[in-house]
């Protein structure tokens, strides 16, 4: 909070108002901060951390590497690698556990031959495991198929967009691996870079990295299901392994270790 700002405070407001004030940003991990009148009249013009930016950076140094992208979806939607993977043809390991969209991720990188795409998703063990999604059949939109997850609370909390989701959601069984079997699998002992857009499951995966043994120079994840502690916790992990971190939008959060 600036100078001005508590001034301008301190003259129009009681000290029981104020100290409420402040229990109120402490307890809701809120600041206020003065930001360039520019950057209110055209947020667009402020320069934010990204991970097109964040990459850009790494690739000076590293053009050729690793990766593994859990989530990969169909390599089209929405990818935020798609890319950057035919570009610079890094080796990467891709995981989609919807046997549909495994076949369109296929399709899309066939001539990818330094790819290995895995039918499956990443959980605690190996093994089959429930999955919630919305039905094909249902006659809704294209980007409807990106919501599926393990949490069918999590699904039906779309009920906004999809009125009726209730009555289109569908269970199917998917083949799941831990994060250890994948590499194993792989044949990957580490990776540059790590991508994850799981539905909610994302700080559980990131809690799988054995971070004695690895530490990917960049982990990009969602946090726009992770409730507001599992999203703290993220980054207090992250940071204690020595990663500087960027919330980049109201989506996903940027883990990345300069030093490598």
């Amino acid at each position: 909070m600036s100078v001005r700002i508590l001034r301008a405070l301190k003259k129009a407001a009681s000290p029981i108002v104020l100290n409420s004030l402040g229990r109120f940003l402490i307890r809701y991990r809120y600041v206020i901060e003065r930001k360039p009148a520019v950057f209110l009249k055209s947020p667009n013009a402020e320069l934010k951390a990204s991970l097109d930016l964040v990459l850009a950076h790494y690739l000076q140094a590293h053009p050729t590497g690793h990766f593994v992208q859990i989530g990969a979806f169909d390599g089209v939607m929405q990818d935020p690698l798609v890319r950057f993977v035919q570009q610079y043809r890094w080796k990467g390991i891709l995981v989609e556990p919807q046997p549909d969209v495994f076949q369109r991720l296929q399709s899309h990188y066939q001539r990818e031959t330094q790819l290995q795409l895995v039918q499956a998703a990443i959980g605690h063990t190996n093994g089959i495991r429930p999955f919630y999604r919305v039905r094909r059949d249902a006659g809704l939109p294209e980007w409807t198929q990106m919501v599926a997850s393990f949490d069918r609370s999590l699904v039906l909390r779309h009920k906004g967009l999809i009125p009726d989701i209730e009555d289109v959601v569908e269970e199917i069984p998917v083949m799941c691996l831990t994060f250890g079997a994948l590499l194993e699998q792989g044949g990957f002992s580490t990776c540059d870079l790590l991508q994850i857009d799981a539905e909610g499951f994302d700080y559980e995966i990131i809690k799988m990295v054995d971070f004695s043994k690895m530490k990917p120079a960049i982990i990009n994840y969602e946090h726009i299901h992770l409730n507001p502690d599992d999203h703290e916790d993220s980054l207090t992990l992250l940071a204690g392994h020595g990663y500087r971190l960027a919330v980049a939008d109201a989506r996903d959060t940027i883990a990345y270790r300069l030093n490598d």
